[in-house]
């Protein structure tokens, strides 16, 4: 009986054991980042994201997916408002470029692509057609809120309300876009806007023929410093090149300005001599960045 009762225990403990085993070696196994096709000519289907079925619009491949995965757009025009609030590290690229793959606002009072995510990646677009306001809050091209590490790269924003606008967004990289003819009729158009946005990249970018080129925001509590404006075209805007509407000084060096006159340079930046924090903008450029036209 003794021996009966001795085996059943050893059974089982080895038994416990294996669970055990088992239990501990469970791991989560991540998909891979995936690619997502759309093309806006692919308008009966099927669609099932892949090169051969891709979806019709952007919104389409969003809902399809997750952290990590790239959606690739056809060339097209897409009419379409696009919210990204849910998933981190995505990357939106065209597959041809700004010139053949253009998102046209579906609304003028919508953003054309609003985010509210980390690590969000806009890459070879056109974008225009925001032109409105709600709540006396106009509308962009691009709209970071709340957010950090985007990356909006290779686009051209023009005929909104406002090209970029970072609210409360750090670490993002605006790099090589030409922001241009954002304007509205009471001359308050933006090319980029920062409202409470520090640590960010502006560089290699065209901003011209806006109402304001480059508008760093002093309403409420916002701080905008320790961003790097360099290398950039920024002149031919209407009121203004750059306004900084703040009390912190800030360095916007190595910048082209339209001209080598340091008297119309200054005249054409909103800076200590009304009142707010200075820009510091010697050393500039001698000539246009080559990779725009002036």
């Amino acid at each position: 009986m003794f021996r009966r009762i001795l085996s059943a225990v050893v059974v089982l403990a080895l038994i416990l054991a294996g669970t055990l085993t088992w239990t501990v070696n469970i791991q989560q196994v991540k998909a891979e980042p995936a690619t997502i096709y759309v093309d806006d000519d692919n308008i009966a289907g099927p669609w099932d994201g892949t090169p051969e079925h891709p979806y019709q619009n952007i919104t389409s491949g969003l809902e399809h997916a997750v952290d990590d995965d790239t959606i690739i757009v056809c060339p097209g025009t897409y009419y379409e408002d696009v919210s990204i609030d849910t998933i981190t590290n995505l990357t939106i690229r065209s597959s041809s470029g700004p010139e053949a793959t253009i998102i046209n606002a579906s609304t003028s009072t919508r953003w054309l692509f609003e985010i509210e995510a980390d690590n969000i990646t806009i890459d070879g677009f056109t974008l225009t057609g925001a032109t409105g306001k709600i709540g006396g809050y106009p509308r962009a091209g691009i709209w970071l809120y709340q957010s950090a590490h985007g990356n909006f790269v290779n686009n051209i924003i023009h005929g909104n309300a406002v090209g970029i606008q970072l609210w409360r967004s750090n670490y993002t990289r605006i790099e090589n876009n030409s922001i241009h003819s954002n304007k509205n009729p009471t001359n308050t158009g933006l090319g980029i806007w920062l409202w409470n946005a520090s640590d960010n990249t502006i560089k290699y970018n065209n901003i011209t023929n806006n109402d304001h080129g480059i508008y760093l925001d002093d309403e409420g509590d916002s701080n905008c410093t320790e961003n790097a404006i360099s290398y950039n075209n920024i002149f031919n805007n209407s009121a203004d090149d750059l306004y900084n509407e703040q009390s912190y000084n800030i360095t916007a060096e190595y910048n082209w300005w339209g001209t080598t006159n340091c008297s119309v340079i200054d005249s054409k930046i909103r800076d200590d001599e009304e009142g707010y924090g200075e820009v510091d903008f010697i050393p500039f450029l001698n000539a246009p960045l080559s990779r725009w036209s002036a």
